[in-house]
């Protein structure tokens, strides 16, 4: 078993013939693990994370859990959530580096703070408090088998991220496109594109092969045609032009 939190060594993936291998991960990478809480330490679903110096990104889970590939030394972690605010923190990836915990402060809530929140009647607080949770994860609006559809994406992503497998995260896009084609336009499917845009370029990141350039790039301009603009944005743009290349 998995010691918890400790930045375990990962099974390198085969390259496909004739593939250049410059994207696969190098010999001795490690998986940066953590959670993302809320200030009552409640778990932030669906939160994105990237390490800042080489583009490696995750997704939080139903749980806030995350684990991320990088390579062993210093780097800055970036944790993105609607709803929350953008928060940065320095971390040192090693043979047993503890469990990352990052708790996001959330952003005004209809127009009021949460500091003003405790002005207001406890019924009126409880409801605030209910729809910021939903903003905090973009799936919290959905309901039965299409929530549980997202819940079983994001832990087949966060599973994929663990074991840094090509052929896993091609297994989460399949999670991710199951859900898009069960919801609606809002929030819920924007960052179900982005995810499956996620996943697509980590196969393609992982192990290169001209069918997961074409599928990486479908899914990329897939969401960068209702992506708003801000971090998680540029970020696909960048991807969009690694894969270009």
């Amino acid at each position: 078993m998995r010691k918890p939190g400790g930045a375990q060594p990962l099974e390198a993936e085969s390259q496909p013939e004739g593939v250049a291998p410059s994207l696969a991960p190098a010999a001795g990478e490690l998986s940066l693990c953590g959670r993302v809480l809320d200030p009552k330490g409640r778990p932030v679903a669906g939160a994105q994370i990237a390490l800042a110096d080489n583009a490696r990104t995750a997704v939080t889970d139903a749980n806030g859990h995350f684990c991320v590939a990088s390579p062993e030394g210093d780097h800055e972690l970036a944790v993105m959530a609607v709803g929350f605010q953008n928060q940065r923190a320095p971390v040192r990836v090693a043979g047993e580096s503890p469990e990352v915990t990052v708790t996001l402060q959330p952003v005004a809530v209809l127009g009021q703070s949460f500091a003003t929140l405790k002005q207001q009647p406890q019924d009126r607080m409880e409801r605030l408090a209910g729809e910021a949770e939903k903003v905090g994860d973009p799936f919290a609006s959905l309901s039965g088998d299409v929530r549980a559809r997202a819940q079983r994406a994001q832990q087949l992503t966060t599973n994929a991220a663990k074991r840094r497998s090509a052929s896993a995260f091609d297994g989460a896009a399949r999670g991710w496109e199951e859900l898009l084609a069960r919801v609606g336009p809002g929030p819920a499917r924007t960052a179900a594109r982005l995810a499956l845009a996620n996943a697509r370029v980590q196969a393609w990141q992982i192990a290169p092969s001209p069918t997961r350039v074409r599928a990486a790039r479908t899914a990329l301009a897939s969401y960068l045609a209702v992506a708003p603009e801000g971090p998680d944005r540029d970020r696909a743009l960048r991807w969009q032009e690694q894969l270009a290349r």
